[in-house]
């Protein structure tokens, strides 16, 4: 393929990426946008037959209560449909940036969510009945939802701890690392406070982007969280490399390390692969100035178990140290001394 055509078809593939993750995030908040002119037909027959029994002050509340719960559920439907969509899109996520790495399996941070709709959609049709401010029904709402966000609080919990032993051990190497995972923690936690609060009690007012609402279940949040879950888990640490040198098979195995949070070797981002050197002509000055620290083994098999990864059948030359010259370096002669009897004459 033309190098051109490449760029242009990479370029492609993530415009169409970020269209598709923005559809997903605000879906809902579309679909809620271009059919609120059509949720005041819904109820038109309250127009009909109430008049004879309540005035026409009442037949207005009614009439609002019921567009109330008929936009209540087409939200929540429309969100579990989302919801089905978006948790395969997550999942193609996961293995884009994520794929083998240890973190995922143990943290996979993928929830389907669809729970957190019933809490909110009994809150909304409770209004007809006139619990909807009862203390009593007020904290069973507040306790159900508690319960369908207990996943999210106990992956902040972890991505806080995981966060706190990194900077302990200083994983970070970068103040832009470290201040990208603070900023995804923080929206992370905010996100999940404001959610609950507003599917326990409705405390905030719409809020809007571009006259898109932004709230449950306008906006696909569990989705949110999860992309902040995989920037938070993709940053990697790139450790010192290893050299094994297989004494059976006469060859050098040179292991770049990437750590994960976790503190455990990526098999994704992490490579091995054979060394153009051989052992048996290689000198102990030149073995001095690979760049990393040779381990011997006896058997090539061995390197299954102590390597995090496959090992590469591309052969790649030796990398040296470049940023200072050994110590056992001969220094060069200076410019002004002579370099040969020839000189002298």
């Amino acid at each position: 393929m033309h190098p051109k055509v490449k760029k242009s078809w990479e370029i492609l593939k993530i415009c169409v990426f970020f269209l598709t993750l923005f559809t997903l995030l605000f879906a809902t908040s579309i679909i809620n946008f271009y059919l609120t002119p059509r949720f005041s037909g819904l109820c038109d027959f309250y127009d009909y037959g109430i008049l004879f029994f309540i005035n026409a002050t009442s037949s207005d509340v009614t009439k609002e209560e019921c567009e109330s719960q008929r936009r209540a559920t087409i939200l929540f439907i429309v969100f579990c449909l989302v919801r089905l969509i978006s948790n395969k899109f997550e999942n193609f996520i996961g293995t884009k940036f994520l794929r083998t790495c240890s973190v995922r399996s143990t943290f996979p941070g993928r929830h389907f969510g669809a729970a957190l709709g019933f809490p909110y959609l009994t809150r909304s049709l409770s209004k007809s009945i006139r619990v909807g401010s009862a203390p009593v029904f007020l904290v069973i709402i507040f306790a159900s939802t508690s319960i369908a966000f207990y996943p999210y609080a106990k992956d902040f919990s972890k991505l806080s701890r995981l966060i706190y032993n990194a900077v302990q051990r200083r994983h970070y190497l970068y103040n832009r690392s470290m201040i990208l995972t603070f900023i995804s923690i923080y929206f992370y936690f905010s996100t999940v406070l404001i959610e609950l609060l507003d599917v326990s009690f409705g405390i905030y007012c719409p809020q809007t982007i571009f006259g898109f609402q932004i709230l449950f279940p306008n906006f696909n949040f569990p989705m949110f969280l999860y992309i902040l879950h995989t920037i938070i888990l993709h940053h990697h640490r790139a450790m010192p490399a290893i050299i094994y040198e297989v004494n059976g098979e006469d060859c050098f195995i040179q292991l770049n390390r990437m750590r994960c949070i976790t503190n455990k070797d990526c098999p994704q981002m992490s490579t091995a692969f054979p060394l153009d050197a051989l052992p048996s002509k290689t000198t102990t000055i030149q073995r001095r100035a690979f760049d990393g620290r040779i381990i011997q083994i006896r058997q090539y098999r061995e390197l299954d178990d102590i390597l995090p990864c496959k090992v590469s059948t591309q052969v790649r030359k030796v990398s040296t140290f470049t940023s200072r010259p050994p110590s056992y370096a001969v220094p060069p002669l200076p410019r002004d001394l002579p370099s040969t009897i020839l000189d002298l004459e």
